[in-house]
C-alpha cells in the first residue's frame, strides 16, 4: 500500500493566499458609499469567514498542481493513514500560519463589520473566524506580483511589454521549471542565459542606430575587447547608452532607468549566478524566486523599452 507525502515551499503559500485576497473584495468597507447601494451591507461588507478562506486556498493549491505529491510505499494501514493525515495538516498549517503572519504585518485583521439595517450604520468587532484586508493590506495587494508556478503563467507578464522569442522562452521554461523541481542552482546558471540573450539584443540595437561608421567600429571595438567577459561587455553597451547623445540623449526617463535600475540589476543577476556555478556556494531557493521576479519586472521591461526606442526612425 502507498500514501502520498505531500510538500510546498512556503512562499508558494504566501502567493495564493494573496491570490486569493486578490480575486476577492474584503476591503470594501474602505470604499465610498454611492447611489447604487440600497442597504448597509453594500458600505460595509462582511469579513470573509477564515474557515473557509483556509479551505478556498487549499483547494486551490492542490487542484492547481502547486502542492508536490510524492508516494511513498508502507506495510501499516495505520501508518498510511497516519502520513496521510499528517501531511494534509501540515500545509494546512503553513497557510493558517501565513494568514496569522500577515495578520501581524497589517495587511489583514480578524474583524467583522456588523451592519444595522435599521439604522443604517455598523460597528467593527473583533472576530477570531473571519478576516478583513486593511487599507493599507489593500495598497499592498495592488502592488504585488508574485512569481508564477508555471512557466506559461511567467511567460505572459513578459509578454505584457512583448512578446518573448523562442530562445528566450525557453531558457526561461527550463530554469522555472528546475526551480520547481528544486533546482535552485540550475535555475540560476539558466537565469544567465536570458540575461545574455537580451544583451546581445541591446548590443545590435546600438550598433544599427549608431549614425556613422566611426562610431559603429569604435563601439564593435569594445565589445570585441571585451570578448567573452559578460562584465565588461555589459558595461561596454551600458556605458555607451549612457554617454552617447546619439542614442538616449533625448530620453532621460529610459537613461535614467538604464543608470539606477538595468544596469545594477542585471549585474548582481550576473554575479549571483557566477557564484552559482560554485558548489561550495550556497543558493537559497528563495532567493533565486526573487531574481527570476526583478528579470520579469525590470531587465526584460527595461531592455525591451530600449531597444524599441533605439528602433524607432
Amino acid at each position: 500500500m502507498e500514501f502520498e507525502e505531500r510538500r510546498i515551499e512556503r512562499a508558494r503559500v504566501r502567493d495564493e493566499i494573496f491570490a486569493v485576497l486578490k480575486a476577492h473584495n474584503f476591503a470594501s468597507y474602505i470604499d465610498r458609499l454611492n447611489f447604487a447601494a440600497r442597504t448597509i451591507e453594500d458600505l460595509t461588507g462582511r469579513g470573509r469567514e477564515l474557515h473557509a478562506f483556509l479551505e478556498e486556498t487549499y483547494a486551490r493549491l492542490d487542484q492547481s498542481g502547486k502542492i508536490q505529491k510524492i508516494r511513498h510505499t508502507v506495510n501499516d494501514s495505520t501508518l498510511q493513514r497516519s502520513e496521510e493525515t499528517y501531511s494534509r495538516l501540515y500545509i494546512q498549517g503553513i497557510i493558517f500560519d501565513e494568514v496569522m503572519a500577515l495578520v501581524r504585518e497589517g495587511i489583514i485583521m480578524l474583524a467583522n463589520i456588523i451592519p444595522n439595517q435599521m439604522q443604517w450604520t455598523g460597528r467593527y468587532v473583533f472576530d477570531p473566524n473571519h478576516i478583513l484586508v486593511t487599507e493599507y493590506g489593500a495598497r499592498v495587494l495592488e502592488d504585488y506580483q508574485s512569481i508564477p508556478y508555471f512557466a506559461d503563467d511567467y511567460i505572459k507578464i513578459l509578454e505584457k511589454t512583448a512578446v518573448p522569442d523562442d530562445e528566450l522562452r525557453g531558457y526561461l521554461s527550463e530554469g522555472l521549471a528546475c526551480l520547481q523541481g528544486n533546482l535552485p542552482r540550475a535555475a540560476t546558471l539558466l537565469l544567465r542565459l536570458p540575461c545574455e540573450h537580451l544583451l546581445q539584443k541591446l548590443i545590435d540595437a546600438v550598433d544599427a542606430k549608431l549614425p556613422d561608421q566611426q562610431g559603429k567600429n569604435d563601439f564593435k571595438g569594445k565589445i570585441r575587447k571585451a570578448s567573452t567577459n559578460i562584465e565588461r561587455r555589459a558595461n561596454a553597451v551600458f556605458d555607451q547608452l549612457e554617454f552617447d547623445v546619439a542614442l538616449l540623449a533625448n530620453a532621460t526617463y529610459l537613461r535614467d532607468r538604464l543608470r539606477n535600475e538595468l544596469k545594477p540589476t542585471f549585474h548582481t543577476i550576473r554575479e549571483f549566478a557566477g557564484n552559482a556555478a560554485h558548489r561550495n556556494v550556497p543558493i537559497d531557493r528563495q532567493q533565486v524566486r526573487d531574481f527570476y521576479g526583478v528579470f520579469a519586472s525590470t531587465v526584460y521591461p527595461i531592455t525591451i523599452n530600449i531597444i524599441e526606442y533605439l528602433q524607432q526612425p
